[in-house]
C-alpha cells in the first residue's frame, strides 16, 4: 500500500514528465509555423517559467530532421521528440516521421 507522500510524489513526477513533453512538442510546433512562413531557423528555445525547450532543424534533400526537447528545470524532467518535415517552405509541411522519448 502506497503512503500519501508516495502518492504525491508519483503525481508530481508525473505531472512534471508531461510538462516537458508539452515543452519539447511547442518545439516541433514552432519548426512547423517557421516551416509554413520560410523562416526556417536552425535553432531555437524559449522557456515559461520553470519550463523550457531546445529545438535544431536540419535539412537534407528536402527533408527536415526536427529535434525538440522539452525540459522541467525544477524536477529535471526532459522529454525529446524527433520529427521530419517535407515540403517547400512558406507552405504547411507534412510531418514524415515522428518519435518520442522520455
Amino acid at each position: 500500500m502506497l503512503s500519501a507522500q508516495q502518492e504525491t510524489r508519483m503525481a508530481s513526477n508525473f505531472r512534471t514528465a508531461i510538462a516537458a513533453f508539452y515543452a519539447a512538442e511547442t518545439g516541433i510546433e514552432q519548426a512547423v509555423i517557421n516551416h509554413r512562413n520560410d523562416t526556417i531557423t536552425t535553432t531555437f528555445s524559449d522557456s515559461t517559467g520553470s519550463i523550457q525547450y531546445n529545438t535544431t532543424v536540419s535539412e537534407a534533400f528536402g527533408h527536415y530532421t526536427v529535434q525538440s526537447e522539452g525540459v522541467h528545470n525544477h524536477s529535471g524532467a526532459r522529454h525529446t521528440i524527433h520529427a521530419i518535415l517535407s515540403g517547400t517552405p512558406g507552405a504547411t509541411p507534412q510531418i514524415e516521421q515522428w518519435s518520442n522519448r522520455e
